[in-house]
């Protein structure tokens, strides 16, 4: 097959085709033209206290994680990243838990790390999702193209996978919208990487896996990883056994390449995903039986006939993770037609798909295989959202039919079918865009008030918010009795992060379980349901006046307490409050402020040794325990310390004269007026280590879940690090899988030059594939080389 490069009309042809979609693009963000936003939080704030004092115009939404996760996450990454440092360590939510490696965050995302060092939270939402929007449109059609769709049939693939009900409608959650861009692009470039011997292929595949790894909710890209990485199995496998075993050779190369961009993604994201591994071995989430997801999570037959038509409106939280799967009448129906049409490797791409994604979402033997091998599948619920990946398989098929369509118009093909082609495309984006705007929040004005504005209550906390020694203050908020668990709740999920607050609480799907567990007896379940099993989902707390266990706020590490209008401190309910000497600083028509005795960083002399874990726990929160007189360790801490004599003598044993904290650091300067514990009530975790006068010391796990180490008597200094367990060898696998990407694309480029061939950096060059004898390549057929 003769090759040539890339004639001028069909280059401009193809941009066409790239500015048709971001067109697209651009009318679904035109309101961000006229004065408006693209954000949830104006929906979200008037149900949450400070705020919900001033609510504005605008209701709940059902993608509100947007607000209460997300804004919260980017507000504190930028006050990091500006500041010099990096998010690795959260101080500011669950009383202090690893961020960086919590699975969900992104924050190793390039592109948000970039926003977060430019713009202010809200204008990166936006820029977040325009960029990965059009980013999966034009990729999708790049896809359809190296798959031998022709241009119209390309352009109606990218504009039903953009725009489809799916991405549209969970364009707002920032932890899943990167696989509209990831998706398309991890299929076409190990499709690229399986079949051309070239080594920069496997190079830019493993890259663009990796990236997609780091950058989304570690459960959705192990999805699309794993989707990938089996389409390139079915590239590299199918052809032998089509030829009855045939070219085993070339079989056995095609599947190396598509084995190292496996591996070489891996190791690229190993800084990331090793530490991941070990804090989830640690967090809350507990795995579901296989009859549970049978039971419960499993999604329906049915739902995959809103193919055709979208699901009614108005949506619920069902509907909007099990019905999404529009993505246009015409191309649901030209898929039918595409379905049969053989020979193309789009169609045989969409068959796959379709076929796998709709057998493990209705429960099949292949969910069990699903479930069984493929890595976090047993807390991947519910099962219905695996229809994410369902509208980019309705895509290619429809694409594919609309191709065998143009070329069943013959000689008129270049007028009538364009014409016919043009219509399709038109009706579908404007279907989708339609159907998109109606099942997504309206957008707000561009305003502050917007925006989780500061109010009254904010100011007085952050003034009142600092110890005597310099030491940060955490809250708690409490909404009144018998509220609904959204409404009027006070600085609850991830809001306090967009306030510059600390909290004892937060909004994450993977928390250290025994903070977890600190927070569901604070919150007032009981200690022996704790013990007796964890959680199996992201974890959202809200304290209830009444029911919280108030005397456990000193012991968490809580020197304030946040509370909604309407609830005082001389109902019954306060009584521990009052028997503390709490005192009532703020009182106003967003909140009330009641400050409670210092909490921070302290010296203590006693210590009570707890066999274990549930031991520790029953004695953390026993009515009676003192944590201001002795510290709590477990023997398997105590074993740390290799026969060092123990602080025996209860009570407190000097004072923190200086105290403060960073990000992934503190400084502590304390006098002890004898050998004594210093207890942090922050965190702990494994990646803490820490210095006194500049020699190293364990830092132990004490109080169930804080971080304490061993100070000498008289005046000593003390700094607290972190960096995240596994970050040093992740980082050595990371370089060195670069070097073999590296060293791959090398080898490919003095291969290129042997041959006589321009050798380029390894990035995509555009070539074109003259017809021979297929009408559907009759105007050549865009690849990739």
């Amino acid at each position: 097959m003769a090759r040539r490069g890339p004639t001028r009309p069909g280059l401009l042809l193809d941009l066409a085709a790239v500015g048709a979609l971001l067109s697209f693009v651009a009318v679904f963000f035109w309101p961000l033209v006229t004065g408006h936003m693209f954000s949830t939080v104006a929906g979200v704030q008037s149900l949450i206290f400070p705020w919900a004092a001033d609510p504005p115009s605008i209701g709940d939404v059902l993608q509100n994680d947007s607000a209460t996760l997300n804004f919260g996450w980017q507000a504190f990454a930028q006050e990091v990243l500006q500041s010099g440092s990096f998010p690795f360590w959260n101080p500011s939510s669950f009383g202090g838990y690893a961020l960086f490696a919590n699975g969900s965050s992104g924050f190793a995302n390039p592109v948000r790390i970039l926003l977060a060092l430019t713009v202010g939270p809200g204008p990166a939402h936006e820029l977040f999702s325009i960029l990965h929007l059009a980013a999966g449109g034009v990729l999708a059609y790049l896809l359809g193209r190296d798959l031998r769709l022709a241009r119209w049939g390309s352009l109606l693939a990218a504009t039903a996978w953009m725009l489809s009900s799916w991405n549209l409608g969970w364009l707002h959650l920032e932890v899943v919208s990167p696989v509209i861009a990831f998706f398309p692009a991890g299929l076409l470039t190990v499709r690229r990487a399986v079949l051309r011997p070239n080594l920069s292929w496997v190079a830019l595949a493993a890259a663009t896996l990796a990236w997609l790894l780091v950058s989304t909710h570690l459960l959705f890209a192990l999805v699309t990883w794993s989707i990938c990485m089996l389409y390139g199995a079915a590239l590299a496998v199918g052809p032998l056994l089509a030829r009855a075993g045939r070219d085993a050779g070339a079989a056995l190369g095609r599947g190396a390449r598509a084995g190292a961009a496996a591996v070489l993604s891996v190791g690229l994201g190993a800084p990331v995903l090793l530490p991941t591994w070990l804090m989830l071995a640690r967090s809350q989430r507990e795995p579901m039986t296989y009859e549970v997801l049978r039971e419960v999570w499993m999604g329906r037959p049915e739902s995959f006939l809103n193919t055709f038509t979208p699901e009614a409106l108005p949506l619920t939280g069902a509907t909007f993770n099990s019905e999404l799967v529009f993505a246009g009448t015409a191309t649901a129906l030209l898929a039918l037609v595409g379905l049969f049409a053989r020979r193309r490797p789009a169609a045989s791409l969409g068959r796959g798909l379709a076929a796998g994604v709709f057998l493990v979402t209705v429960g099949t033997p292949l969910t069990w295989l699903v479930f069984t091998f493929v890595p976090g599948m047993d807390v991947f619920r519910p099962y219905d959202r695996l229809v994410m990946w369902w509208p980019l398989a309705v895509g290619l098929l429809g694409g594919a039919g609309l191709d065998v369509l143009v070329e069943r118009c013959g000689r008129y093909r270049r007028w009538l079918g364009a014409a016919l082609a043009v219509l399709v495309v038109a009706g579908t984006a404007g279907q989708l865009l339609d159907y998109g705007r109606a099942i997504s929040p309206p957008f707000p004005p561009r305003d502050s008030r917007y925006l989780f504005p500061d109010t009254d209550l904010l100011a007085a906390m952050r003034e009142e918010g600092t110890s005597t020694a310099g030491w940060p203050q955490r809250h708690a908020g409490l909404r009144a009795p018998q509220a609904l668990p959204w409404t009027f709740s006070m600085l609850s999920a991830n809001t306090s992060l967009a306030a510059g607050l600390d909290s004892a609480t937060g909004y994450d799907s993977a928390v250290p379980a025994r903070s977890t567990d600190v927070v569901r007896v604070l919150a007032g379940e009981p200690i022996e349901q704790v013990l007796a099993s964890g959680l199996d989902a992201a974890y959202f707390p809200v304290l209830e006046a009444g029911t919280a266990r108030l005397d456990l706020l000193g012991r968490a590490g809580i020197g304030q307490v946040a509370m909604a209008p309407g609830i005082r401190l001389d109902e019954p309910w306060a009584a521990p409050l009052v028997a503390v000497g709490a005192e009532e600083r703020y009182r106003g028509a967003d909140g009330t402020l009641v400050q409670l005795p210092e909490a921070g960083p302290r010296l203590v002399g006693g210590t009570i040794v707890a066999a274990g874990r549930d031991d520790a726990l029953r004695t953390f929160t026993r009515p009676g325990f003192d944590h201001t007189t002795a510290l709590l360790v477990e023997q398997d801490q105590v074993d740390r310390l290799e026969g060092v004599q123990l602080p025996g003598a209860p009570g407190p044993a000097g004072d923190v004269v200086e105290a403060t904290r960073g990000t992934n650091t503190a400084r502590l300067v304390v006098e002890a007026d004898r050998p004594a514990w210093l207890l942090v009530p922050d965190g702990w975790d494994d990646g803490w280590s820490a210095e006194v006068d500049g020699h190293n010391v364990p830092v132990l796990r004490a109080d169930y879940s804080q971080r304490a180490v061993l100070v000498p008597e008289g005046r000593s200094e003390v700094t607290f690090s972190y960096r995240p367990e596994g970050w040093r060898p992740g980082v050595a696998i990371g370089v060195v899988s670069l070097l073999l990407c590296v060293s791959g694309t090398a080898v490919s480029w003095r291969r290129r030059r042997r041959r006589g061939r321009p050798a380029g950096p390894g990035a995509p060059t555009l070539i074109v594939h003259e017809a021979r004898g297929h009408a559907a390549d009759l105007d050549g057929t865009w690849s990739v080389e």
